[in-house]
């Protein structure tokens, strides 16, 4: 069973002893949440605004406000078992129409980039790269949408809804400066011959997403199909809202799309992981 911190004082007393839940084991969870009929509501204005007042510590690598509570989201904290990295973070809580999902911090570090899951469950093993490059990137936060993509008659599906939390802090965060790594799936036959897309989205080309394609081509070997040079079909995200609004702020953001055979390599996954985590 897992447990949760009941306040920012709780939290660093987990992170300060090692204690606290496991970072896998919480990222299990939202996958295991994730399901097409699960509750799913986008937030209120007002819920929208009180939970990013309660995140911002989280951006200094501190504990949310106390009041992130009130929205139906849990403070928790711990030292990653694999790394010994200290974190703080907030996760939703099962079975609430509020599955807005979860937010993970390096404690004690300013945060240095945005690691983005908008699909968890839907592109497998999506969550689980996250984690890996938030365990590989110093300084990283890892957002974490909570629910299945389909839920709520497609309202859930983060990347393409200006509405969802999920959107408001990447937006938010990252038009402050932070670059955002927002990591896709798809199936093999959706686009043969690659095994990668690499896009800004709908903002412009920066050296980031240059270092990523360079990253997944030459430390991985993965085909890699560049979105500003190549055709790369329906995967280049040039709708995605979060692409828009660092579009709009000027602001560095990378879409990946990894296909299904990498993906589903565990070892593939973590030399992605550590490969990213060099680009940004």
């Amino acid at each position: 069973m897992l447990t949760t911190a009941c306040g920012p004082e709780a939290a660093w007393t987990a992170a300060a002893s090692g204690s606290g839940p496991r970072l896998d084991e919480l990222i299990a969870r939202l996958s295991a949440d994730a399901d097409r009929d699960q509750l799913y509501r986008p937030p209120a204005p007002a819920e929208r605004d009180g939970v990013l007042a309660a995140l911002q510590p989280m951006r200094d690598g501190r504990p949310a406000a106390p009041e992130l509570s009130g929205f139906g989201l849990d403070p928790v904290a711990g030292t990653d078992a694999t790394t010994g990295k200290q974190w703080t973070g907030a996760i939703s809580r099962s079975g609430d129409e509020r599955s807005w999902g979860a937010v993970f911090a390096e404690s004690g570090r300013p945060a240095s980039a945005l690691v983005e899951v908008p699909h968890v469950r839907a592109d497998l093993h999506t969550e689980d790269l996250g984690l890996a490059v938030f365990r590989a990137l110093p300084g990283a936060v890892l957002l974490v949408a909570g629910a299945h993509r389909d839920a709520a008659d497609g309202r859930a599906d983060v990347a393409h809804q200006a509405d969802s939390l999920f959107h408001a802090i990447a937006a938010a965060w990252g038009g402050t400066g932070l670059p955002q790594l927002q990591l896709h799936g798809f199936n093999d036959e959706s686009l043969p011959g690659h095994d990668a897309v690499v896009s800004p989205g709908a903002a412009a080309p920066t050296a980031l997403v240059d270092r990523v394609a360079a990253a997944l081509r030459d430390a991985v070997g993965l085909g890699v199909c560049l979105a500003d040079e190549q055709e790369c079909g329906s995967l280049e995200a040039r709708t995605n809202e979060q692409g828009k609004a660092a579009a709009a702020s000027g602001t560095p953001f990378v879409h990946v799309e990894l296909n299904r055979s990498t993906r589903d390599d565990a070892d593939i996954r973590q030399r992605v992981a550590v490969a990213l985590a060099g680009a940004v």
